[in-house]
């Protein structure tokens, strides 16, 4: 899809805004906040959808007209002009274009028509922000003030639609004078974020149909598999890979090649719940047993469950899988299952555990305990009922309980306080010296 952050102009058609970029146009409905169309093209400009929502007209190269057809998503040239446009207006049947000094009136197909066929109204697509615009700065996470590329105002909705170099499209109302909204777009829509990955410089988000990277710089980039079937999607990621591999529902691997997703494999799978993806290893349930497999296809382990638990919680250790069931932890390796909560002598439920290369990090109600080799230590937590624990791929441990954060460095935790957060949070990621926390629905940048 094309980058649509890198914004030439606006022009809005009822509730449809069509956003040109350097690489593409798209049109997103603010009412759904949904993509309506989007495509590539090279050197586009002016770009504007119709009033009856099938086509967009745009200029390439400064002086080619050329026209989308949004239902056959095609791309047609009409003609070219012998000066270069500065401004382009679709009515309800005809087109008009102006540019050095000279004013002339097409049809749909691009054929010159009488001027007496002018119509009375015709959308323009906006032009060139010039400095003196009295809005607001945007700054970037970093303070940077975000230059303004294109500013369109729409009188109807009192509102004011700024397109920058780099961030995409910023809504300013100006009856409640502030920015009310943003669109990012060049992403799909991203009902959940399932997964989250550091490598580097770089946060990679799952969601079920597609891999997001995020750099230091808040630029992202989309990456989709071009065929997944209607009622397959993501579930899992495995992050000790040099490139992240992606496992859907129907058993497929998928990985990043030159900057890319390509189809990896085809496993014999039903992935009917997903537990992890660790060192080329997936853990799963399918037919109500677990199973654990190597993306070779071998199978390293199997373990018949009954159907009627409903909290399950698998992850893959150094030498075999950690089950929690119903606030009870159970270790599963060399053919043996053994409970972890009698053979550690571990009071209360536990309420959530990580597993950290050959240790088991535990969280009871009041305490954080830590399993290396059936041997347990013991901290007391500095607040009661955590939430969940959390493991960074730096190392970090981290215990949540909203509005607070604890840290566990040696035998101390060092505490600090989070906003209230949408929905669960799936990891914490540190990039270019900030602290970053993936929940299902957002990113929380911490200074």
């Amino acid at each position: 899809m094309p980058d649509l952050l890198n914004v030439v102009n606006l022009s809005k058609t009822f509730s449809y805004l069509t956003i040109t970029s350097k690489s593409g146009i798209g049109v997103y409905d603010l009412n759904s906040k949904n993509v309506y169309a989007i495509f590539n093209t090279s050197n586009p400009e002016f770009g504007i959808l119709s009033p009856d929502l099938t086509k967009i007209f745009f200029i390439k190269n400064r002086k080619e007209l050329c026209v989308y057809n949004v239902p056959f998503r095609e791309e047609f040239y009409l003609t070219t002009f012998d000066f270069f446009v500065e401004k382009l207006g679709v009515g309800k049947q005809s087109l008009i274009v102006q540019g050095s000094g000279k004013e002339l009136l097409l049809d749909y197909s691009g054929f010159p028509i009488p001027d007496s066929l002018k119509e009375k109204f015709y959308n323009f697509a906006s032009l060139e922000s010039k400095k003196s615009i009295n809005l607001p700065p945007l700054l970037t996470p970093y303070g940077n003030v975000i230059p303004f590329s294109t500013v369109l105002f729409d009188s109807l909705s009192f509102l004011t639609f700024v397109g920058t170099r780099g961030y995409g499209v910023f809504v300013y109302s100006k009856q409640k004078g502030s920015y009310v909204d943003s669109i990012t777009l060049g992403l799909p829509e991203v009902s959940e974020i399932i997964a989250s990955h550091c490598e580097r410089d770089t946060i990679f988000l799952l969601t079920p149909n597609s891999l997001i990277s995020l750099s230091a710089d808040l630029r992202a980039k989309v990456y989709t598999p071009f065929n997944l079937e209607p009622d397959e999607k993501f579930v899992g990621m495995d992050n000790t890979h040099p490139s992240p591999l992606l496992i859907t529902s129907k058993g497929r691997i998928f990985t990043l090649s030159k900057d890319r997703m390509v189809f990896e494999k085809k496993l014999d799978i039903n992935v009917q719940k997903f537990f992890d993806f660790k060192d080329e290893k997936i853990l799963f349930l399918e037919e109500n047993a677990i199973k654990l497999i190597t993306i070779e296809s071998e199978t390293l382990l199997l373990l018949n469950l009954s159907p009627n638990y409903e909290n399950l919680k698998a992850l893959i250790t150094k030498d075999g899988i950690a089950l929690w069931i119903d606030g009870r932890l159970y270790l599963y390796k060399k053919d043996s299952l053994f409970n972890v909560m009698e053979k550690c002598k571990i009071d209360g439920r536990i309420l959530d555990f990580v597993v950290m290369d050959d240790e088991l990090w535990i969280i009871t109600f009041s305490n954080l305990w830590k399993i290396e080799d059936n041997d347990a230590v013991c901290y007391e937590l500095p607040f009661q009922n955590p939430d969940r624990v959390v493991l960074s791929e730096d190392g970090g441990l981290y215990i949540i309980k909203a509005p607070l954060f604890a840290k566990i460095e040696g035998m101390d935790f060092f505490l600090e306080s989070i906003p209230l957060m949408e929905r669960e949070i799936l990891g914490v990621h540190r990039i270019s010296e900030r602290k970053i926390i993936c929940t299902q629905k957002s990113l929380y940048i911490c200074q």
